[in-house]
This record gives structure tokens, sequence and C-alpha cells, in this order.
């Protein structure tokens, strides 16, 4: 009875050890499962900053975009303007001279 006692306080120990061993190798990949968890969360927050930081630039390059576009016109106008000015000039000139030579 004495051995049989002893065997299986010895199985107990065992046993007991086993499950302490599982409890940590548990609590390990809980701890682990927690991490990745924070870490997807801050690559998913990261995700969002950097598309948020995208969508802010296109916009904001589309109105740079429009800003352009506006000024290229305005300085195809004030370019064109005094060509138009100085060609009407050249022409009426022109006209003047004509007549005059005709008369």
């Amino acid at each position: 009875a004495a051995h049989a006692k002893k065997k299986l306080r010895a199985y107990v120990v065992k046993k007991e050890k086993e499950v302490h061993d599982e409890t940590y190798a548990l609590e390990e990949y809980l701890t682990m499962e927690e991490e990745l968890t924070n870490a997807q969360d801050a690559v998913n927050s990261n995700i969002r900053a950097v598309s948020n930081r995208f969508i802010h630039l296109t916009r904001t390059l589309k109105t740079k975009q429009r800003e352009c576009q506006s000024a290229s016109s305005w300085l195809v106008i004030v370019l064109l303007v005094p060509f138009w000015m100085y060609a009407a000039i050249f022409v009426s000139l022109s006209i003047n001279t004509y007549k005059k030579d005709i008369n």
C-alpha cells in the first residue's frame, strides 16, 4: 500500500507539473496573441493615417492643378492681349498707309 501511495503521489506530482507547464504555455500564448492584436491595431491605425494623408495630398494636388490652369489661362490672356493690340495697330497703320498710297 505504501508503494502504491508513493507511486500515486509521483503520478500526481507529474500531472501537476504538466498542468503547470501547459498553463504557463497558455499564458505565454495569450500574451503573444494580445501583443499581436495590439500590433495589428497599430498597423491598421498607420494604414488609416497614410490613407488619410494620401487623400489630403490628392486633394491638395487637384487644387494646385486648378490654380496652375487658372494662372496659365490668365498668363495666356495677359500675353495675347498686347499681341492683338499691336497686331490691330499694325493692321490699322497698314490700312492707313495703303489708303494714303491710293490717294
